[in-house]
């Protein structure tokens, strides 16, 4: 009789685990040297419509909306805006540049928001909809350059 309940026991404290460990660690800008993989880092949040906006997407963020991804993470096609988010950790006086790298680079909109405490500190566009001319620097793959964070922040893509 007792192991009847034992395993939905079980499924049911793992399964609040598993929820309640919707945000990932933050990723330690001032220790990366080089590249980086991410996996364990990022957090996703799928919006049907695609109707939100950054704020909302800090909103769903604080009622813990997001839910960590796999290192193997694809989604494939999809009319859904599929929300990443990556914390990451800065010191003041950090002088260092640190680029993204997103694959795959045929994204028909891709963008980032750079948000700490609420405030969006920086805001870039790249993909199929949006001109060649705005990128920093012209590449094969679809790279992000982050700013120089003096502060914890958040990576919304």
């Amino acid at each position: 009789m007792r192991v009847r309940w034992l395993l939905p026991l079980c499924l049911w404290l793992y399964a609040g685990i598993a929820g309640a460990a919707g945000v990932t660690p933050p990723v330690d800008l001032s220790r990366l040297d080089g590249r980086h993989d991410l996996a364990g880092a990022v957090s996703l949040l799928v919006d049907p419509t695609g109707a939100r906006g950054w704020q909302d997407v800090v909103a769903a963020d604080a009622a813990g909306d997001f839910r960590p991804v796999d290192a193997d993470f694809a989604r494939g096609y999809t009319t859904d805006a599929l929300w990443l988010r990556i914390g990451v950790l800065a010191a003041p006086g950090n002088t260092r540049s640190h680029w993204l790298q997103v694959l795959p680079p045929f994204l028909d909109d891709l963008q980032l928001y750079v948000v700490a405490d609420g405030v969006l500190l920086h805001h870039q566009q790249r993909g199929d909809r949006h001109p060649v001319a705005a990128i920093e620097l012209p590449s094969g793959a679809t790279l992000l350059q982050l700013p120089k964070l003096q502060q914890p922040a958040v990576l919304y893509l």
